[in-house]
């Protein structure tokens, strides 16, 4: 199959009914994204967002309308997944990358971007070790009504169409962070009490319950990820392994107020998509 001149490759993961693709032209590999429905008012959204300066995110490339007149979007390749399976010992770093995710989400969220259908499948690890997060904004962009799929998306996106927000990202980041802990435990092991309290808080079934945005949640997640990594609340298993070495988690840039977050860029655009 071939959309726009793309050669279409193995499908990626997408939120039905959008559909994504690895794909390639002239040799080089992209992703791209298309909807089943026509959307007169796509092009001016994606010109939009591409206006919006979304450095955690793969770039969007080349997009518009088909010739058959369905709404596409071609983007930079993803980088390596993240890897669930691994000793405890690796915890620290996967708990830097849910740190990195709030960030950029919290910086993006101030722009008025957000993303609404956060999976580990859309997270991965560009050549430098950072994480990129796939398909922000696209939500919106595309104009995807979310349907019960078994995603970790939140309750009341699913059930009553309500839009995406702060919150709704604040639930699936949770639920990330709960599967890549619970991945990591040793046989017979229990979620450390720190980390158990915030996936309660962040996943609650009413948003209200949640923390009130992903800057609030990256502040928690900090917290309870020094008080895990400190005081070793779990031990890994019976073989000899070296200590967790504890250190400041990652360098992340703080606001005037005192917050962690990571900084948008300079000039920056917010987006609307109505």
């Amino acid at each position: 199959m071939v959309i726009q001149g793309y050669e279409i490759g193995d499908r990626i993961d997408a939120p039905p009914p959008l559909q994504g693709w690895r794909c390639t032209k002239e040799g080089n590999p992209w992703c791209i994204y298309a909807a089943p429905q026509r959307d007169l008012d796509f092009p001016r959204r994606l010109e939009s967002l591409r206006r919006v300066e979304l450095p955690w995110s793969p770039a969007i490339v080349d997009g518009g309308v088909s010739d058959d007149g369905l709404p596409f979007v071609v983007t930079e390749p993803a980088g390596a997944p993240i890897v669930l399976s691994g000793a405890w010992q690796g915890i620290a770093e996967m708990l830097g990358h849910a740190l990195n995710v709030a960030g950029a989400l919290s910086a993006a969220h101030e722009m008025g971007v957000y993303h609404g259908d956060l999976t580990l499948e859309s997270l991965s690890l560009d050549a430098r070790g950072e994480v990129r997060i796939a398909r922000l904004g696209f939500l919106a962009l595309f104009g995807v009504e979310l349907c019960a799929t078994g995603r970790p998306q939140a309750p009341e996106v699913l059930a009553r169409g309500a839009p995406t927000g702060p919150r709704a990202d604040v639930y699936s980041l949770a639920t990330i962070i709960d599967r890549v802990v619970r991945a990591r435990l040793p046989a017979g092991g229990v979620v450390p009490a720190p980390l158990a309290e915030l996936i309660a808080k962040g996943a609650a079934e009413h948003p209200g319950k949640r923390y009130a945005d992903v800057l609030e949640l990256f502040d928690a997640l900090r917290d309870a990820s020094t008080e895990v990594l400190a005081a070793q609340l779990v031990v890994p298993d019976d073989r000899d392994t070296a200590p967790v070495e504890v250190d400041d988690g990652p360098k992340t840039p703080r606001s005037p107020s005192g917050r962690a977050t990571v900084p948008a860029p300079k000039g920056r655009k917010t987006w609307r998509a109505a």
